[in-house]
């Protein structure tokens, strides 16, 4: 099964992860994995060994990992292949001439290349918090008050006195009143802040290395040279 899953394979199929989420292409088959390239979502290339391969189908091929997991798996080396599986893949390769490719009348060999593909996903670029902090600092008001104060009034006057007040003490008492200015503290609102998020879209520019194929025409004997037209 697995040598069946292998024979399937062909340069630049697309790898799928066990929950159906593309993982990348297929840029080079060996005789027991093959190798997804690093790009923008791997820092490195990953080689997936024959035996994580569940399914191969069309379009692609299934392998028992997630996208998000396959990084963690190990496969940053090509395993080990064992001899007779070795000498099976070279045998194979030099007889369909993937090694040495030589086009007789009306063969073509396929150029590939790569392309960037990017996607956006969310992070956290920062926070901002709201507190506050409780200060104390020194206010002034005007507070109009009122007190009184003692006029003395003298009046002449010539009349009798009374003989029984006649030279005795005499003593009165007038109370003299003032306003005190008296403090309360009363808290009020005096400023309501609200916190919001808009988004807005701008445009970043990725850069990354790509490889692609170059077509290399050697010639043999005594021919005339190839002539290299392109059709759309």
């Amino acid at each position: 099964m697995k040598d069946s899953f292998m024979g399937q394979i062909q340069d630049g199929a697309t790898v799928y992860g066990s929950d159906g989420e593309k993982i990348g292409n297929v840029s080079e088959i060996g005789p027991n994995y093959v190798v997804v390239s690093k790009g923008i979502f791997f820092p490195k290339d990953i080689y997936i060994p024959e035996s994580a391969i569940t399914d191969t189908a069309d379009d692609g091929l299934t392998v028992d990992a997630t996208k998000d997991s396959i990084e963690g798996m190990g496969w940053d080396a090509a395993p080990e292949a064992a001899p007779d599986t070795a000498s099976a893949y070279e045998r194979e390769t030099a007889a369909t001439g993937q090694t040495d490719v030589r086009a007789s009348d009306g063969e073509r060999i396929e150029l590939r290349e790569e392309q960037l593909q990017a996607g956006t996903r969310p992070v956290q670029t920062g926070e901002v918090r709201l507190s506050k902090d409780v200060v104390e600092e020194e206010q002034s008001i005007d507070v109009p008050v009122h007190h009184e104060e003692v006029e003395i009034q003298r009046t002449r006057v010539d009349r009798p006195a009374d003989s029984a007040d006649a030279f005795s003490e005499q003593q009165v008492s007038v109370p003299v009143m003032a306003e005190e200015v008296e403090i309360t503290k009363e808290p009020r609102v005096v400023e309501e802040v609200a916190v919001g998020k808009t988004a807005h879209q701008e445009t970043q520019q990725v850069s990354e290395p790509v490889r692609r194929e170059e077509l290399d025409v050697e010639h043999e004997g005594d021919i005339a040279p190839a002539s290299d037209r392109t059709r759309e």
